[in-house]
């Protein structure tokens, strides 16, 4: 056992993740800061206008999948290092009843689905690969959630879940 542990703290790959886990722990902090920042921005806006600014609903949702990034890498849940080590993320942000009517025509322009991919048939397959993503793609990501057995999965009697307590 003392070569093992010998051999884990000469590895270096595990010495170069601690680097990035630093850098990302400091860029977790700024994104904390932002956070505030665009929630602090966000309330007076709607405070004074009755709506959001619509730029910063969109930053601000990739700001949320970027700190997710960031507190996957590091708790050794993926390996893909978030930003500024890959892309930012892109992701449409979501409804909201702080956007008028003409704001979220916008988006929803701007964000339009493929056809036949609304948002109640576009799940994840059993093995992490959204529609018409290849082995690659499905390589890259990071599915995380979700992956505690089921009760079925173990075997267990489900027939008096739906019955009141």
């Amino acid at each position: 056992m003392e070569d093992q542990t010998k051999a884990n703290l000469t590895n270096e790959s595990i010495w170069v993740r601690l680097v990035y886990m630093v850098v990302l722990a400091v860029g977790y902090g700024v994104a904390e800061a932002v956070v505030l920042v665009v929630a602090i921005f966000q309330f007076f806006a709607a405070l004074t206008t009755a709506q959001i600014n619509r730029s910063l609903h969109k930053f601000s949702a990739n700001l949320v999948v970027y700190v997710y990034q960031i507190i996957q890498f590091e708790t050794f849940n993926t390996e893909k290092k978030p930003f500024p080590f890959s892309a930012w993320p892109d992701v449409a942000a979501g409804e909201t009843a702080w956007l008028t009517p003409d704001d979220a025509k916008f988006e929803a322009e701007t964000v339009a689905e493929p056809e036949g991919t609304s948002p109640s048939n576009v799940a994840m397959t059993n093995d992490g690969r959204g529609p018409g993503q290849s082995d690659e793609a499905v390589s890259e990501l990071d599915v995380s959630c979700d992956q505690a057995p089921r009760a079925t999965d173990r075997g267990e009697d489900t027939s008096d879940q739906d019955k009141p307590v």
